[in-house]
């Protein structure tokens, strides 16, 4: 894969509009947060102190609390991400990466999911690091399968899942399972459908920028001092190219939170059908962070186990702070195609699970318990 070269890929600034709309966003949250830090405490401690508590009654104090903490729960992993990524870019060799996959062809798929839980990464920062790994010449195939594969591989991830659900494994297992299978089952679409020319932003300066891969001019080696400043200011740009989006994707998932009572659909949770959609739309608008989407999967107790897996596996994958990162790195086009892909894709694992035999499942999850 090669792209114009960037003679200063560190000088990109971030664009006007991003500022101005990260600005009025700030304001917004603001607005509604602002009056709750004064409401019977002098400081914003006891506020945060609250987060982990059940919301009031009152919208503004449901929705700030939902949004601080899905907050601070996705922005460390978003900069631990953007770091990784830039980390990856400099230490792995520019050439190897490429050159094994070429080598191992359509085998290179399940050897990227593979290698996934090496590199333990949120999806809130898993386009930075797609990124790094599309810019180092990785097929875009296979990128797509370490992008799908690597939120949930992540043994963080499959850990908080085992203590969400009472440390049973059957979840953390159906998740590892279907995470594979779905990871695998688009890869292998998108290898055989070859439509890398319809993914691409023209526009993208995270893409075209030199990455020294491919690169047939000399480049000396960089001291210890450039290596650092050269992660450090990856990390800067990328974080404040995606934050925007990460931001506004939790600002539409605490209103959602807020606006509706997740009690009244236990009423449909046992359905074979309305039960994994719903699930599925849930684990899309909600668009919660991986290391801890499963404890507010785990609170849906009227819905089966199917249901709780489509959640488990389709949130990582697909959801409305994704679609606006994917953004940053695909086509409007690309991502639709993507989009129906994954959903297929869970859909039919899904339905797999839906086919064993009745009650087949609840013992196996009473099996793995503890």
């Amino acid at each position: 894969m090669s792209h114009p070269v960037n003679p200063h890929p560190d000088t990109t600034p971030v664009s006007h509009e991003k500022w101005i709309g990260s600005l009025i966003l700030l304001i917004f949250v603001l607005v509604a947060f602002l009056p709750l830090v004064g409401q019977n405490t002098n400081s914003l401690i006891p506020f945060l102190d609250r987060v982990n508590a059940m919301p009031g009654s009152g919208w503004r104090e449901n929705f700030a609390t939902y949004f601080v903490a899905i907050v601070l729960e996705g922005a460390p992993y978003m900069i631990l991400s953007a770091c990784a990524g830039a980390i990856i870019e400099l230490l792995v060799p520019p050439q190897w990466l490429p050159r094994t996959v070429k080598r191992l062809g359509g085998w290179g798929l399940p050897a990227v999911v593979a290698l996934s839980p090496l590199f333990p990464i949120c999806e809130c920062g898993i386009g930075f690091v797609a990124r790094r790994l599309l810019r180092m010449g990785l097929p875009l195939p296979h990128t797509l399968s370490f992008l799908l594969a690597a939120p949930i591989l992540n043994p963080l991830v499959l850990a908080g899942t085992w203590m969400a659900y009472g440390q049973n494994w059957i979840y953390p297992l159906l998740r590892a399972l279907g995470a594979i299978l779905v990871s695998l089952a688009v890869g292998f679409w998108f290898y055989r459908l070859n439509a890398s020319v319809l993914a691409f932003r023209p526009d993208d300066p995270g893409l075209s920028a030199c990455s020294h891969a491919g690169c047939d001019h000399a480049h000396p080696k960089p001291t210890l001092g450039a290596r650092m400043h050269h992660v450090l200011t990856h990390t800067r740009e990328d974080f404040l190219d995606t934050g925007l989006y990460f931001l506004f994707g939790v600002f539409v998932a605490s209103l959602l939170k807020t606006f509706v009572d997740p009690s009244q659909l236990d009423i449909v949770g046992r359905e074979p059908l309305l039960g994994p959609a719903i699930m599925m739309l849930m684990a899309f608008t909600l668009s919660l962070c991986a290391g801890a989407d499963a404890f507010v999967a785990a609170s849906f107790s009227g819905f089966l186990i199917p249901s709780h897996t489509a959640f488990l596996v389709l949130g990582p994958m697909l959801d409305i702070k994704l679609l606006f990162m994917y953004r940053t790195l695909f086509q409007t086009g690309f991502i639709v195609r993507l989009s129906l892909a994954i959903l297929l894709a869970v859909s039919g694992y899904v339905a797999v699970l839906q086919l064993l035999p009745t009650g087949w499942l609840d013992h196996l999850a009473f099996t793995f318990l503890g």
